[in-house]
């Protein structure tokens, strides 16, 4: 981190007036000078840094239930820590301690077992440029692990930025050795001095470690977790995913029943593991995770445990054909969240209209004789579910503050420059009425992004467009579009058209700082990122970039 910031000079300067070399500045007891970064012109922008880091900030990890009344169980682990890890890794094994205190910490409760370090060492090998495959094979070669229960080695870093856990660790399936690489990242502490430097030193630094540890504890739990038998996960929020993600936080149920099996069947104390075999001959899983059950099977089946019959697999059903029931009648006061989520079933089962309708109806109740102030809100929040953003705001309005319109009126802004939809939105052909359609067709768009569909993608911006023309959020759409097909001259043209239509639109903000990023541009690119996150301040990608800036 920086050596010497805004307190450090102040405090030199003080230091060298004491020492007389600095005439000492005069007592002014009638004005506190304010620091730097609070002073009021500069609000905004330090509010927006914030916002990024926040954003930034892994989110907190969520242990498995603690096995009422099971004992904890030690298991003995010995690491090799590799010339390359070590020489890019200060007090290493102070940090493996303290890593292994905060691995315990996740396990003891919901596995019943405490890693032990029965030996920390050197391992005279060097991995920087090699595959981590080798890595693991290499530390299998050098110590099989028969008086221990698990072998780790500690490998240098990955050149370059991934997410890919795959290739920040691996494990041998059902075994004892796992590799993981150094989560300690120079070029992002860098990064967050230079584009957060109206946070305080302390926030700044406070962030980098908070980013450092939870990568070091994910990578760990993902590949001892491989070792038990955990299969992947597609829920991003879980560990066993396979990206990396600051939201990782928690293990699947099954998962942890897996892990659970797998502990009793290879450390104690039933050693059998028959009851694993039927655990997950028993599971019906989606394609994309059958092959890791398959896997996992044909290894437990190798290591010559058979179970009876499995249990069968849950029946499945067709669609029901039957007509969807009439929503019940709403209470005269019907609470925001009870609406909200009867309004989003009805969604979900395809009846948009009886949604609206009941929506429409909770409003009439609610303005029926004396106002009710809970009962706006309630419709606020259906209009929410059904993407109706002028209509939320009115009601909203008509609610005042009334306890509930504070999360409802963010969601509104936020809405608005996510999707670049204006006030004036009637200019692009973008009535009242449009708006749940036109945010359905932003989300859409962005689906077919995610998934590399550019030619789908482009195919509903440019309908979107015949259909509402200039709407700002679609021209970022198509901004985005050509800067991924390479044209970054006609996407800056098309972003800052979106920017002059509506100067709120967030997508467009983040695009061009994507673009004056890779024109060495820094400066323009940090306005346009922090003019994003003011405008919407929960996105993840916007704080990302400026987390990362200067990578």
């Amino acid at each position: 981190m920086k050596a010497l910031g805004w307190h450090g000079r102040a405090s030199a300067i003080f230091l060298l007036a004491s020492l007389g070399v600095l005439p000492a500045p005069a007592a002014r007891a009638d004005k506190k000078e304010v620091p730097f970064f609070q002073k009021p012109s500069l609000m905004p922008e330090r509010n927006a840094e914030k916002r990024a880091a926040e954003l930034a900030t892994p989110h907190v990890l969520r242990p498995p239930p603690p096995i009422a009344g099971a004992p904890v169980r030690k298991v003995r682990v010995r690491v090799y820590g590799d010339l390359d890890y070590r020489a890019v890794t200060p007090r290493w094994q102070a940090r493996l301690r303290t890593l292994i205190e905060r691995v315990n910490g996740f396990v003891e409760g919901g596995f019943s077992v405490h890693l032990e370090l029965q030996a920390v060492h050197g391992w005279e090998r060097r991995s920087s440029g090699t595959p981590i495959e080798d890595s693991l094979a290499a530390l299998r070669a050098l110590d099989a692990g028969n008086d221990v229960d698990w072998v780790i080695g500690l490998v240098s870093p990955l050149a370059g930025v991934t997410n890919d856990l795959h290739a920040l660790g691996m494990a041998t399936v059902l075994g004892k050795h796992f590799v993981l690489r150094s989560a300690d990242d120079p070029a992002e502490a860098a990064s967050i001095d230079q584009n957060l430097h109206r946070l305080t030193d302390d926030e700044r630094q406070s962030l980098y470690v908070s980013r450092k540890e939870h990568r070091e504890i994910i990578i760990f739990l993902h590949e001892w977790a491989h070792t038990l038998g955990a299969l992947h996960d597609l829920d991003p929020s879980r560990i066993m995913n396979g990206t990396y993600s600051l939201n990782q936080v928690g293990i699947s149920d099954d998962n942890v029943q897996i892990m659970r099996l797998a502990l009793d069947g290879l450390v104690g104390p039933s050693f059998d593991l028959r009851p694993l075999v039927a655990f997950v001959e028993g599971r019906t899983l989606d394609d994309a995770r059958a092959q890791d059950r398959d896997r996992l099977l044909r290894l437990l089946h190798d290591r010559g445990s058979r179970a009876g019959a499995p249990a069968a697999p849950p029946t499945r059903t067709g669609a029901s054909t039957a007509p969807a029931a009439a929503p019940p009648a709403a209470p005269a006061s019907e609470p925001a969240q009870a609406l909200a989520e009867a309004v989003r079933k009805l969604l979900a089962d395809g009846h948009r209209e009886e949604a609206r309708e009941r929506v429409e109806s909770a409003k009439r109740r609610a303005l029926s004789g004396a106002k009710e102030p809970a009962g706006l809100v309630a419709v606020a929040a259906g209009y929410r579910e059904l993407g109706a953003v002028t209509l939320t705001e009115e009601a909203l309005a008509l609610a005042g503050d009334a306890a509930g319109t504070k999360s409802l009126s963010t969601w509104t802004a936020t809405a608005r420059a996510h999707v670049g939809l204006p006030k004036d939105a009637g200019a692009f052909k973008v009535a009242v009425d449009d708006e749940p359609a036109y945010l359905a067709l932003f989300g859409r768009i962005e689906e077919r992004l995610r998934a590399s569909d550019k030619v789908g993608a482009a195919t509903l911006v440019r309908d979107g467009l015949a259909r509402y023309p200039g709407a700002p959020g679609l021209l970022a759409l198509r901004c985005d579009l050509e800067l991924r097909a390479a044209q970054p001259k006609i996407a800056r043209r098309t972003c800052t058209a979106a920017l002059e239509a509506d100067d709120g639109a967030a997508r467009a903000h983040k695009l061009i700082a994507s673009m004056d990023l890779d024109a060495g541009n820094r400066d323009g690119a940090r306005a346009h990122l922090l003019r994003a996150l003011t405008l919407d301040p929960d996105d993840p990608e916007a704080a990302r970039m400026l987390v990362r800036l200067h990578h």
